[in-house]
């Protein structure tokens, strides 16, 4: 035996005993140390998001799904393909970015939700391009065919909606493009329109109006495919007169004749999230209804598209 086997050292921890006991069915060997593997080739050892680092090759991390975009098609001097991502984070807080090209996207889009709990064993791990990814990882994870995403139990120590609610009354002393967080009652739906940007493209809006407990409405402009869908959701339940609570993630500030909000790519509508500032909220639009009334300050409408 070579001296470099000598100082490897292995592990035991019974591997043969798990097995036969049915809780595990076969191990990996890394580094000469048996790791235990599931059935599902997923690793049991949960590895913090904070820890990934691009020299790894074998991982699993547990996660909370809190942003997931649509598939889109992208065109490069390389070629044209497809890309599907979704932000994650973990039971620490470590947040980041996770992305699927071409076949990728196609397997994994219809299988991840907002707000659901998934373990992923294996990808490719790399710096964060912090022009476009400002989470606190640092890195971001591209799947690849060898990666494994499988649904799991979630657990009290994984944070579902992590928001930082921001009043409505403060949102008139936040900077142009100042992205925040918001949540309030739906008290104005619109119909959908559709509007030829300036390079000839066209688009699809809906304004609504958000009031909270600060008593101060705010127009929202939702662009894009959220007009359509969660915009359709929304216009159906105003129409039934039902109390709509809407928390709006990474919405973005603007200054049109006042100030406004209006989605991007990065933000997400959730529709009655069960969290308690929503129930907050709805008890008290409830109880003073008939009390409520508009500021006087006077927002937009329509806010130019962003693009």
């Amino acid at each position: 035996m070579d001296q470099a086997a000598q100082l490897t050292p292995t592990l035991n921890i019974g591997v043969d005993n798990l097995q036969n006991s049915g809780t595990l069915s076969q191990t990996k060997v890394l580094f000469g140390v048996k790791r235990p593997q599931s059935s599902s080739g997923v690793l049991s050892i949960i590895t913090p998001i904070k820890n990934l680092n691009p020299f790894q090759t074998r991982w699993t991390i547990k996660f909370c799904v809190t942003i997931k975009k649509e598939i889109h098609q992208y065109n490069k001097q390389a070629g044209n393909g497809r890309v599907f991502s979704f932000d994650i984070i973990d039971s620490e807080g470590t947040k980041t970015h996770v992305s699927g090209f071409n076949n990728m996207a196609d397997t994994h889009y219809g299988n991840i939700h907002i707000g659901a709990t998934y373990k992923i064993s294996g990808g490719v791990v790399k710096t964060a391009n912090k022009i476009y990814n400002k989470l606190n990882s640092g890195i971001e994870i591209t799947l690849v065919p060898e990666s494994i995403v499988t649904p799991c139990e979630d657990g009290p120590s994984i944070p579902k909606n992590h928001f930082s609610f921001m009043p409505i009354n403060e949102i008139l002393e936040q900077s142009n493009n100042s992205v925040i967080d918001v949540i309030g009652v739906v008290i104005c739906v619109e119909p959908s329109s559709t509007i030829r940007r300036r390079d000839g493209t066209k688009v699809i809006r809906r304004t609504i109006k958000l009031l909270d407990m600060s008593r101060t409405t705010i127009e929202v402009t939702i662009w894009g495919a959220p007009s359509e869908k969660e915009g359709v959701q929304l216009q159906q339940k105003y129409y039934l007169q039902e109390t709509i609570i809407l928390a709006i993630k990474s919405g973005r500030v603007c200054e049109y004749n006042g100030k406004v909000l209006s989605t991007s790519s990065n933000t997400h509508l959730i529709l009655n999230p069960a969290i308690l500032e929503a129930n907050k909220l709805r008890t008290w639009f409830d109880q003073n209804l008939s009390d409520t009334h508009e500021p006087s300050v006077k927002y937009a409408s329509l806010p130019p598209p962003i693009t």
